[in-house]
């Protein structure tokens, strides 16, 4: 049996060797691992995967994702055994392979067996007692759709496949269970015939064919009055679901069962034979979860057409929403329930929705006939060579998208004698033979017809069904009287049946009867009652409709719809009336016709076909045009800066979601004023849509816009230039350049917005300047020039006291306290931030509260206060998740999860994390996801997980270089400088450290740089590179010496203090390390303390080895962590000779490695191994 087993049916799992097995860094691993599992045996070209998996990355970039998937594959896999990815999955660089021989995959079991079952030569399957034991084993295997409540972001031509194996899965399904049924009904085991019909009509209710067969079941097996109640479910589920009423066999059965004439089916033949007939195969086929409604007569047309051996083309013909793909899925379906040599070798779907270049026809054509193609010969040739010997039906779907690449059918046509075409397109493809067949409108009673007497003879009009069906989408349950099958008749017959039409006429149940859409649609349309009855076929489209409804409107209404047609999504009625010329009349007008539509109480919207429609009738009056779009900019501008200051108070929930639900209208106001030089009306409206975007978590589409604004993202050099240049609107321009920076230093660009903010700064005073002082804060913060950015800060908060802005006075308070907290000034640091949160809550102001409050969690978290970091931060936890703000709820979260990660709390630490990268996820917050991975990295490696924290932090570090955040690169660089010098690898590890070394100098982050310098060093120092090591400790200590940060600087002191002790330098050694556990006092820092005390134990060692022992009983009895516990029992050993301790400190160490591999406790074992052995002294203490 393979080693590797995988469920793909009901959900995703995997097992090795028959134990559970989880152990991948991501989704899309998971969802490279299924598609190469179900495709196996199939060489995929690697550009093809990644594409699949990565379509919106560029193409070196979604390389690289798929190389690193590849690799963290391997590394899960041979983690749990060893080469078990070699000996599955094959990698060349240029394909990758699995081989199905050494996976296990129920969807390849269930699929195995029936086909068994369908080329087995019995005459009937309940007589073939093997085949219907292989069905049962099959439907065994389908516990759930493929791949269940699996879902892969950003990854749509996965998605895609994923649903159309799907949907062919379930297909294959339920037809076994209705053969199964079928079977053990001929059998007379009706029990069993029941529970196949019954697991039927649980995985569709809808299935009017498994209710007659739960119906028989019971009536032959005795049980009639469960029969008759079964019926009854039957008709409440079509009524309620479908809105139809059963066919006439159930009705024939219920009446049959009800009256005991029900006969019981013929007993099975045992012979089995060769069969006389084969039905056709369908593949790649689209499932629909409503039927087809109508169509017998078009489908039985289009049957006889491709019966025709003349016929080899049949082209269905019709406007968009007319239902073509329906039907020609539903012919095929069909054909294949029919016995027909003609098409022996099946029928295949060719969606070409998606396909934008006709040169791409022929993979989409290659990839519904799963041919592997070669390099070895052409494609085009290839493809041919397969169909030449074929008896097939090809259908071709949504031709008119790539109706220039029309040759390769004409090809099949000339050289595949036994293929034909079925397409559907908007146009005719004019080839020679194409018989064109155009779909017109469904049926509906005409006006000589009399008033159906019943519902049911009513819904047996197609047209009728589909009102009622769409109708039930908005109002569930929705059944109509007469009066209203009455309006419903002319509503069918004032849109000539067209399905789309329908619909949209439908939607307006929620609003009002169907008597009152009639009315409204007859208002405008009158005259068409008698002339549409003769138009051709060709005019039956929603252009027709929309063309007759704008001659019936006034000029007044015409010229307001055509206005309205500016608007993006739906609207308000406030900007209904800014934006058109007409007032409430004309609107209340356009909803009678039913061309506006009123949707979620007080907003509106136009179908978009209409929207189109009526954009063409604006662009015919180009002044109109110019001038509605004016109105429209400065509308949904001003509103953007009215809004402003409830984006920071209590109604920030609410006013966020009205404007949220405005963002399109707004994008589109914000382009229109940026093309048309509009700088005064950005620049009033720009800190409302950054607060707006940041409070979501939009930074990318915030530097975007800002971006388009200052001169097609050339926004450094429009800042140098002051904007523009004219003096009177520097102000406006200089303020449009400080957002942009905004939204620069969110995502990482430090670089960028140091030569944007002080250009804009020049040009500012005022309020203006005082909130560009706190951006610039913000950088210099980052960049670690805290001096600079306290004396900005200061100057700011002046400003705002002197203007007495109380908000801006938060904010600048805010980053006082950032600084002071970035230097270690914790008491300073938390007076202000303690000032900041009054003034916020006096202004009612919970997001600011929120914010203040996760500034004093970390206060208190650097101080190794808990216990006062998490009341901290869960305050601001609740209130961010009671504004709903999702952005700031997954950073609180994270927040959390630092503080359980220095408690040793790593379970705790990690449920905060992956709810924290969820909510990112969800939303789409790049960066916020990179975040996540890297804390998460960190609680891997410090769980031991080494390669697994690797994985998730190149994961992270892949994301930051995608955005361009170079301090995030910087920082995922030096964690996995950290990682590989835990696992052994000191020289990959100098790399990391080096490049993001390298990166922080140049940006300018100078707290980063000193600790990249300790790391490096501590590298150099494991090695016995000495030289090298005091080198950059002292560059590092040059670079604390101007930060001022105690909290950092104890623990290099006591770092560079036992390097001068590996060096014999005993004064200089007992000097700093002195002055380190001094500052780690001070700043209350346990690590640095128990490393300073450890360190003065072995110094003391050197002259008064009672006092370093003092030294070691009081760290034994303080210490708690057993790798700590185990490092005095070590120096025990070394210093004081003491053999019971280093046989205790081996057996910590062993203990330790065996939850977490770090190479300084292999070392460690490796010394006392070898000392255990040899009965050797241990070396000098001054020497490793």
């Amino acid at each position: 049996m393979p080693r590797l087993s995988l469920s793909l049916l009901g959900g995703f799992s995997v097992r090795v060797n028959g134990e559970p097995f989880d152990d991948f860094a991501t989704d899309k691993i998971r969802a490279l691992l299924a598609y190469l599992a179900v495709e196996a045996d199939r060489a995929h070209p690697r550009a093809v995967l990644a594409t699949l998996l990565w379509p919106d990355y560029g193409d070196s970039d979604a390389m690289r994702n798929l190389r690193q998937s590849l690799y963290r594959l391997r590394l899960a896999l041979d983690g749990r055994a060893p080469d078990l990815f070699g000996q599955t999955i094959e990698v060349t660089r240029q394909s990758v392979t699995l081989h199905s021989a050494a996976v296990d995959v129920d969807l390849r079991h269930f699929e195995k067996d029936l086909d068994l079952v369908a080329a087995h030569g019995h005459v009937a399957l309940s007589g073939c007692s093997s085949c219907l034991g292989r069905m049962e084993k099959a439907v065994d295997h389908y516990i759930g759709e493929f791949l269940a409540g699996f879902h892969v972001e950003d990854a749509d031509p996965f998605v895609e496949w994923q649903t159309i194996q799907r949907e062919r899965t379930h297909q294959r399904a339920l037809t076994a269970l209705q053969d199964l049924a079928l079977a053990f009904g001929a059998r007379s085991d009706y029990a069993r015939m029941r529970d196949f019909a019954t697991r039927q009509v649980t995985l569709e209710p809808w299935r009017e064919e498994a209710h007659q067969q739960v119906m028989q079941a019971l009536a032959l097996d005795g049980r009639r009055s469960e029969a008759l109640a079964q019926y009854e479910r039957c008709c409440e589920v079509l009524v309620r679901e479908l809105g139809v009423e059963p066919a006439t066999e159930t009705t024939e059965l219920y009446q049959a069962i009800r009256g005991g004439s029900l006969k019981a089916p013929p007993p099975p033949s045992v012979h089995e034979a060769e069969p006389d007939a084969s039905t056709v195969a369908l593949h790649n086929f689209p499932l629909f979860f409503t039927p087809i409604l109508g169509r017998e007569d078009e489908t039985a047309q289009v049957l006889a057409f491709l019966a025709q051996p003349s016929t080899r083309l049949v082209t269905l013909l019709g406007e968009g929403g007319s239902g073509k793909t329906r039907l020609s899925v539903h012919t095929a379906q069909q054909l294949a329930e029919t016995a027909n040599d003609d098409f022996a070798d099946g029928v295949y779907f060719v969606p070409l929705a998606a396909v934008t270049q006709p040169d791409l026809i022929l993979s989409a054509l290659a990839s519904a006939l799963a041919l592997q193609l070669h390099e070895r010969s052409p494609a085009r040739t290839q493809v041919l060579d397969f169909l030449r010997q074929k008896r097939m039906l090809l259908v071709f779907d949504n031709f008119e998208h790539v109706i220039e690449g029309v040759a390769l059918l004409q090809d099949v046509l000339e050289q595949a004698a036994g293929v034909r075409l079925l397409v559907t397109s908007r146009v005719p493809l004019n080839v020679l033979g194409e018989q064109r067949f155009r779909v017109g409108g469904l049926t509906h009673a005409g006006e000589d017809d009399p008033q159906p007497a019943t519902l049911a003879a009513f819904l047996a009009y197609s047209g009728h069904r589909l009102f009622v069906q769409a109708a039930r989408l908005v109002q569930p349950g929705f059944t109509p009287s007469p009066t209203e099958q009455r309006a419903i008749i002319a509503i069918c017959r004032l849109v000539q049946g067209m399905p789309l039409a329908l619909e949209i006429a439908a939607t307006w149940v929620r609003l009002m009867d169907a008597a009152a859409i009639e009315q409204e649609i007859r208002r405008g349309l009158d005259f068409l009652t008698t002339p549409m009855r003769n138009l051709p076929d060709r005019h039956r489209s929603m252009r027709a409709v929309f063309d007759y409804s704008w001659q019936r409107l006034s000029a007044s209404e015409q010229r307001t719809l055509a206005q309205l047609s500016v608007f993006r999504g739906d609207f308000t009625l406030e900007a209904l009336l800014a934006v058109s010329d007409g007032g409430a009349v004309d609107a209340a007008n356009l909803l009678d016709w039913a061309l506006l539509q009123r949707v979620g109480g007080q907003r509106y919207v136009l179908h978009e076909l209409l929207r189109q429609y009526a954009e063409e009738q604006l662009q015919q009056t180009p002044a109109l045009a110019e001038e509605t779009a004016q109105r429209h900019s400065s509308y949904f501008l001003d509103l953007m800066a009215r809004e402003e200051a409830k984006l920071y108070g209590p109604a920030l929930p609410q006013v966020q979601a009205q404007l949220r639900q405005s963002m399109d209208n707004i994008r589109q106001a914000w382009r229109w004023a940026a093309s048309h030089g509009q700088v005064e009306s950005l620049a009033r409206s720009a800190s409302g849509l950054s607060q707006l975007l940041s409070v979501a978590g939009y930074w990318q589409e915030g530097e975007s816009l800002l971006s388009a604004v200052v001169g097609g993202g050339q926004a450094i050099e429009a800042a140098k230039a002051v904007a523009c240049g004219a003096e009177e609107i520097r102000p406006f321009s200089c303020w449009l350049a400080v957002q942009h920076a905004r939204f620069l230093l969110a995502l990482g660009k430090l670089d960028r917005a140091q030569e944007v903010l002080p250009a804009a700064l020049a040009g500012l005073d005022g309020s203006w300047r005082a909130h560009a002082l706190t951006l610039q804060v913000d950088l210099l913060r980052m960049r670690g020039e805290y001096d600079d950015g306290l004396a900005s800060s200061e100057e700011a908060l002046a400003i705002f006291r002197r203007l007495k802005d109380r908000n801006g006075e938060a904010q600048a308070l805010n980053r006082i306290g950032q600084i002071f907290w970035l230097r270690a000034d914790y008491a300073q640091a938390l007076d202000y931030q303690q000032q900041a949160l009054r003034l916020e809550q006096a202004m009612d102001h919970p997001r600011g509260v929120a914010q203040c409050l996760s500034s004093i969690g970390l206060i208190h978290y650097k101080q190794s206060q808990y216990e006062e970091a998490l009341t901290s931060h869960a305050q601001a936890l609740t209130v961010a998740r009671a504004l709903g703000n999702r952005g700031d709820v997954a950073r609180h979260l994270s927040n959390i999860g630092v503080v359980h990660i220095d408690r040793g709390e790593h379970a705790q630490a990690s449920a905060y994390y992956e709810e924290a990268l969820s909510i990112d996820r969800e939303l789409g917050n790049r960066l916020g996801v990179a975040i996540r991975q890297t804390n998460l990295g960190m609680i891997y490696w410090n769980g031991g997980e080494f390669e697994r924290g690797l994985a998730a932090t190149e994961e992270a570090h892949a994301i930051l270089v995608a955005i361009g955040h170079r301090s995030g690169e910087a920082i995922t660089l030096g964690n996995m400088g950290v990682i590989l010098w835990r696992m052994g690898e000191p020289t990959q590890a100098l790399t990391r450290h080096g490049a993001a070394l390298a990166l922080d100098e140049d940006l300018g982050n100078w707290d980063c740089v000193a600790r990249h310098l300790s790391n490096i060093g501590i590298v150099h120092a494991d090695e016995g590179r000495y030289d090298e090591a005091m080198t950059v400790y002292t560059r590092a200590m040059t670079v604390h010496e101007k930060l001022n940060i105690p909290f950092h600087r104890c623990e290099l002191l006591v770092r560079k203090a036992r390097l001068h002790l590996l060096r014999e330098e005993v004064d200089e050694a007992r000097r700093l390390n002195e002055e380190g556990l001094a500052v780690a006092v001070q700043v209350g820092r346990a690590d640095t303390l128990f490393e300073g005390r450890l360190l003065a134990a072995r110094l003391a060692a050197l002259t008064d080895p009672a006092a370093a022992r003092q030294i070691l009983d009081e760290l034994a009895t303080t210490t708690q962590r057993a790798d700590a516990q185990a490092d005095v029992l070590f120096e025990r050993w070394r210093l004081l000779g003491d053999a019971e301790a280093a046989a205790a400190a081996l057996e910590r160490y062993e203990a330790a490695y065996a939850q977490v591999p770090d190479a300084r406790y292999r070392r460690r074992m490796d010394v006392l191994g070898n000392l255990a052995a040899s009965r050797r002294p241990l070396p000098s203490p001054h020497r490793r």
